[in-house]
């Protein structure tokens, strides 16, 4: 079974599906779902994720080692570019954990200031009404909030100007901290 069809079944992004491959841990409320595809019980579920969480560095914030990616390509559009990044399996034009990207555009204002950083973890669950980065094929990306997915269509919405829609996306990122105050200087 293919991730794709592993994910579907179990209403999971394929993006999760594949983090928790690389190590990062389920949220509880997929614990369920999880359980029943690895044929275990709940309970041995949440032991493992406690025991990986006890084994993670501590006195590291979770955003201390956070990189910035993707620099913003057309303002108006809130569309950005990614460098491809080399990873131990090739190259990808998404970024593999959490990662940051600066805001110089204004279609999310008054959500997300010109000017700041906001902060991505693509271990997040996209839900509507989320603020999100839409990757799509050779390193090209959208800002908005998600509006919905239907198949490989996702639909973001922004303030005061037309939704957008990404066909072909390969990965939703959850923006989940934003700098509030444009930095001096």
């Amino acid at each position: 079974m293919t991730e794709r069809a592993v994910a579907e079944k179990y209403g999971w992004v394929q993006q999760t599906y594949s983090s928790w491959k690389r190590g990062t841990l389920p949220r509880p409320d997929v614990r369920d779902a999880l359980a029943d595809f690895m044929d275990m019980a709940r309970e041995n579920i949440d032991k493992l994720c406690e025991e990986a969480q006890e084994r993670a560095a501590p006195g590291i914030g979770v955003f201390d080692t956070a990189q910035q990616h993707g620099k913003v390509s057309d303002r108006k559009e809130g569309k950005f570019k990614f460098e491809p990044i080399q990873h131990g399996y090739g190259v990808s034009y998404i970024p593999r954990g959490r990662y940051f990207v600066r805001i110089e555009t204004n279609v999310m204002e008054p959500a997300l200031l010109y000017g700041t950083r906001a902060w991505v973890d693509p271990a997040a669950w996209p839900k509507p009404g989320s603020d999100v980065i839409v990757h799509s094929p050779k390193g090209i990306a959208w800002i908005g909030c998600l509006e919905s997915v239907e198949g490989q269509s996702v639909r973001l919405s922004r303030y005061d100007r037309p939704d957008v829609v990404v066909d072909g996306h390969e990965a939703i990122h959850v923006i989940v901290l934003a700098e509030r105050v444009v930095a001096a200087g």
